[in-house]
């Protein structure tokens, strides 16, 4: 049976010399894992694949990374969502059962350009944070959302336009430059599409009041957002 997994793992490469390097560098991070005291689990293996797939050949930031105990969110999307917040600035500490993202006392959010067709749920929480940025800042390869609840692209447009941003949009990306200061107590839409309402709820925390219409439409998944929002504020 291993033999026959390690066929297929080999066929994925369509260069042997790449796949023996991957191979030999993986070895070595798990060796390096085990002498930590960290016990390898299948998931963690899988989260490695993934590490070293987008070319984060950092041993120490592996570490933490397959250090993040299982959960039911999927580990590509966290990890993949958590790299992009480092590249823009955030600090992140990852902890035995949780991962901390902040930003330093003085650390701008850097104005970015990302290919986000590995997260693109996620992504969309990006498009807030461009607000933040101070820049220029763009989303590509994210054609997907125009095929979801709604057409996202066109109704991320819209509603950050309602706060000052400048935004363009493509068939599959988006621009967005935000405004030397937002517009307050804007009321958005949400198009009853949950990740709508929860993304901009989030312009909360840029000191800027927002009206979110028709809020039930987050019970599609997560009924207490708003209640958990909130309670973060205690």
């Amino acid at each position: 049976m291993k033999m026959m997994k390690n066929a297929v793992e080999e066929k994925a490469y369509e260069n042997q010399e790449a796949y023996q390097r991957t191979q030999m560098q993986k070895d070595m991070i798990l060796e390096r894992l085990r002498e930590q005291g960290c016990r390898i689990t299948r998931q963690r293996q899988l989260i490695l694949d993934i590490i070293l797939e987008e070319e984060c050949s950092c041993c120490k930031e592996i570490y933490y990374k397959v250090q993040e105990k299982d959960r039911n969110i999927g580990p590509a999307t966290i990890y993949r969502m958590v790299n992009m917040l480092e590249k823009i600035g955030a600090s992140v500490l990852w902890g035995d059962d949780f991962i901390e993202v902040s930003r330093a006392e003085g650390q701008a959010v850097l104005p970015f350009d990302l290919d986000a067709n590995h997260i693109p749920d996620a992504a969309m929480t990006l498009a807030v944070v461009a607000l933040a940025s101070g820049g220029p800042c763009r989303l590509r390869n994210i054609a997907s959302w125009r095929v979801k609840e709604t057409d996202r692209i066109a109704a991320m447009a819209t509603e950050l336009r309602k706060l000052g941003a400048e935004v363009t949009e493509t068939p599959d990306s988006i621009r967005i430059v935000p405004p030397a200061q937002l517009n307050q107590s804007v009321r958005i839409d949400t198009y009853d599409d949950h990740r709508i309402a929860m993304c901009f709820s989030l312009v909360s925390l840029l000191n800027t009041a927002v009206i979110i219409n028709d809020p039930q439409c987050v019970n599609k998944t997560f009924p207490t957002y708003f209640e958990v929002l909130a309670g973060l504020q205690e």
